[in-house]
């Protein structure tokens, strides 16, 4: 799993405790909050019917804790007591069970929620639906479950307008293919450019030559992103020259700001990346909503080969992100990536940038090798 900042806030643990009630006695529901761990299913069973909406010391109710500890038939117990399937936890972003299926990609207990009321559209402390969550982690099953439960796709949150920009900026494909299937799309197409769009994603050069031109090869797909980003994301180099041939814009951006370079770096699409650098491509291109450079995908990807290049031809090392204030230095740390905070220390990148949560770099890992290569050039 991607090692995000938001996904650390999004996976907070849970530990075995209780809040004040006065109902409760402490033995009973330590033995309570145990079995929820274990998978003791007996004792849950005789667990007193109002231990079903205790919260735990670190705010997350019991339906919440069997589902981060990937327990179904421990779910299906508390949910035939009652337990109420829109409590929000007291964790740090106010999550419900729901979310909390997206940390472990279980389609099955968010079935059991969904079936028992919850809430498809309930939002956390952000503003993000339960879409938002499946599509950030790029799951497809819980996507397509909460689109048949009626989850609305255009809730917009801190973080995105709409699921559609979170599935883009969070490079999930996948979710963006499955998302303009159902109709989820920022840009009405004719059947022309609809025609450009299908032939560009399955490389049908054929086509593309008889149909692409000047006045359309800056066109996109229904999802708002560019041709060339497109066909240099899928790697299909000789779609990348046609259409630059045409004059498709190198530096197009799709709606989260991804160039087709950036979009090549993460997809490891290195013919593609080595043909856009040959032609110029900027590599500081990108938005100003989101600011996901090209070099923040290479720092993701831990792919310093591509760094460098970028670093030599001008990237700004030390740009941050608009969401989490993360330099591509921070991006590398959280991912673990020590080979590239190796090649990028001797650039003297800030160790000391502040990120939205109030931490540097140091505070980011707990990796060992990662904090003495950090420690040395500070």
């Amino acid at each position: 799993m991607r090692k995000h900042f938001w996904v650390l806030l999004m996976a907070s643990c849970c530990s075995i405790g209780w809040s004040q009630d006065t109902r409760v006695s402490p033995k009973k529901i330590d033995t309570f909050f145990k079995a929820l761990k274990e998978n003791d299913l007996q004792t849950v069973k005789k667990s007193p019917t109002h231990f079903k909406d205790v919260k735990d010391s670190a705010g997350f109710y019991p339906i919440s804790i069997v589902v981060r500890q990937k327990h179904p038939e421990l779910l299906k117990v508390l949910l035939d007591k009652g337990a109420n399937p829109n409590l929000a936890n007291h964790d740090n972003l106010r999550t419900t069970a729901l979310m909390q299926c997206s940390n472990v990609n279980s389609p099955e207990m968010a079935r059991l929620l969904l079936e028992a009321g919850a809430d498809v559209n309930s939002i956390d402390k952000n503003g993000d639906p339960v879409i938002h969550w499946s599509a950030y982690y790029g799951q497809t099953e819980l996507t397509k479950l909460f689109l048949k439960h009626g989850a609305k796709t255009d809730l917009a949150s801190i973080h995105a307008k709409g699921v559609l920009q979170v599935a883009l900026k969070e490079w999930k494909s996948e979710i963006v293919a499955l998302l303009l299937k159902n109709g989820v799309t920022t840009v009405s197409l004719d059947s022309e450019k609809q025609t450009l769009a299908d032939a560009v994603k399955l490389n049908e050069l054929n086509t593309l030559s008889q149909i692409v031109s000047e006045q359309n090869a800056n066109s996109t797909d229904a999802s708002g992103t560019p041709l060339l980003v497109i066909a240099s994301e899928e790697g299909h180099l000789e779609t990348v020259k046609l259409l630059l041939s045409k004059g498709a814009d190198i530096n197009g951006m799709n709606p989260t700001g991804h160039t087709a370079l950036n979009r090549a770096i993460y997809f490891e699409q290195l013919e593609v990346v080595d043909y856009l650098l040959a032609h110029n491509a900027d590599v500081n291109r990108t938005d100003s909503r989101f600011v996901l450079p090209p070099l923040i995908a290479a720092a993701i990807k831990n792919d310093t080969s591509t760094g460098l290049r970028l670093i030599e031809r001008g990237a700004n090392i030390n740009v941050v992100d608009k969401i989490n204030t993360f330099s591509p230095l921070t991006w590398a740390v959280i991912y673990g990536n020590a080979e590239f905070i190796k090649m990028l220390l001797p650039f003297k990148p800030r160790l000391d940038i502040e990120t939205t949560y109030g931490t540097t770099v140091f505070e980011m890992t707990q990796n060992q090798e990662i904090l003495a290569l950090l420690h040395s050039k500070n």
